[in-house]
């Protein structure tokens, strides 16, 4: 199973640093094709990003900002240029659990192309199940960050969806209307520690992940940073 970790970034410097010290943790990562799709960010250089993901083996930095629904359709389409067979994806303010990838290789393919591995708080399940012995939960929706589709799933998704500002809502809805089940795990591998972004304010709106264990001391203190920031802002 050839693995694409695609990570979307436009500026959050502090952010995308705390991101890649928490994703080099990840277990046996170098056996994924690290890309990233950055939406023409000015607080930071494409040299910047190249010294942070030295494994990456693609950088494409946007010329112009397109938006981030938009840079994550792109980011789908460049995908199926590639021969890998699913795209993970990363968003420049998550941390993640050393374990997350062994997870994923072990359930993905009981999956119908559809996992998210970010049990997110604001979309709530409509049914539990159990594979393999762990337990799953479907829902109606789910955002791109912390999701992971195969590329037959991702080809549909680029045939049927032009590109939007609501592109990232939008393919959870088509891929219910096809029947295909979205499953969520029910402990989260991925956590949310972005307090200013595009779908969140800092203070009415703050996502994150239930039912995240950190893992390893460095999660811990980032999700400890994380609070604090919070609190101060309140």
């Amino acid at each position: 199973m050839k693995t694409t970790i695609g990570i979307t970034t436009f500026n959050r410097k502090k952010y995308i640093m705390r991101f890649q010290q928490s994703l080099a943790l990840t277990e046996n990562l170098d056996a994924c094709h690290i890309r990233i799709y950055d939406d023409c960010s000015t607080e930071f250089s494409i040299t910047e990003l190249k010294k942070w993901f030295p494994n990456a083996i693609e950088i494409i930095q946007r010329k112009q900002n397109i938006g981030p629904d938009r840079n994550l359709r792109q980011m789908y389409v460049d995908f199926l240029s590639s021969d890998d067979d699913i795209l993970v994806t990363m968003d420049s303010d998550l941390i993640c659990r050393p374990d997350w990838l062994n997870f994923t290789k072990k359930h993905f393919d009981d999956t119908s192309g559809v996992l998210s591995l970010y049990n997110s708080k604001r979309h709530k399940p409509t049914r539990k199940i159990i594979m393999n012995g762990e337990v799953f939960l479907e829902k109606n929706h789910i955002g791109a960050a912390g999701s992971i589709l195969s590329r037959k799933v991702i080809q549909e998704i680029v045939n049927q969806l032009p590109p939007s500002d609501s592109f990232d809502w939008a393919w959870s809805g088509l891929l219910r209307q096809k029947g295909v089940p979205i499953l969520v795990s029910n402990d989260s591998y991925f956590q949310h520690i972005g307090l200013i972004g595009y779908n969140c304010d800092g203070k009415n709106t703050i996502d994150y992940g239930v039912r995240f264990h950190p893992i390893h001391d460095l999660n811990k203190k980032l999700l400890s940073d994380f609070k604090s920031e919070f609190m101060n802002r309140r």
